[in-house]
């Protein structure tokens, strides 16, 4: 693997995808993706073109990530399951919400809201919230990491 610092921030990829990167002028765009022009590296790397249908997951939700093993082809579906809490998110928690008083748990599948239940703590709403999503996205089902235990949310 090889870490670049590029215009924006750093880009991580495999040595063998060193040849897709250079000779061009890439950078981080506000959004966190490696691009150049309209062009995103990691679609690149995937040999994905415009308008195919398909997205690219990053596992580990760091845009800038280009290793392979860290990404995967999917549909928009699965890719927002493996989307993280929202940055206004009071909870820190995807899918957990204050309610009237307790925590609320819901998911969202196949565009329609699933209400899972209110709980005393957030920590009980965010299990159910995780049950729910691994029954129903699978490997695709969003994964709180050790730096959000406590609350706090991905940049």
């Amino acid at each position: 693997m090889i870490k670049i610092s590029i215009k924006g921030g750093d880009v991580f990829l495999d040595d063998e995808d060193f040849e897709i990167f250079s000779g061009k002028i890439w950078h981080v765009a506000s959004n966190g993706y490696v691009v150049h022009g309209h062009t995103l590296l990691h679609r690149q790397i995937l040999g994905l073109r415009p308008g195919d249908g398909l997205d690219v997951d990053h596992r580990n939700g760091i845009r800038s990530d280009c290793t392979r093993k860290n990404m995967r082809i999917c549909t928009r579906s699965q890719n927002q399951a493996n989307r993280g809490p929202a940055t206004c998110c009071k909870s820190g928690m995807k899918g957990v919400t204050w309610y009237r008083g307790k925590w609320q748990a819901k998911i969202t599948h196949m565009q329609c809201d699933i209400y899972l239940g209110r709980f005393e703590s957030k920590e009980l709403a965010q299990e159910f919230y995780q049950l729910a999503a691994e029954m129903l996205y699978g490997e695709f089902a969003y994964h709180l990491r050790p730096e959000q235990q406590n609350g706090n949310v991905r940049d």
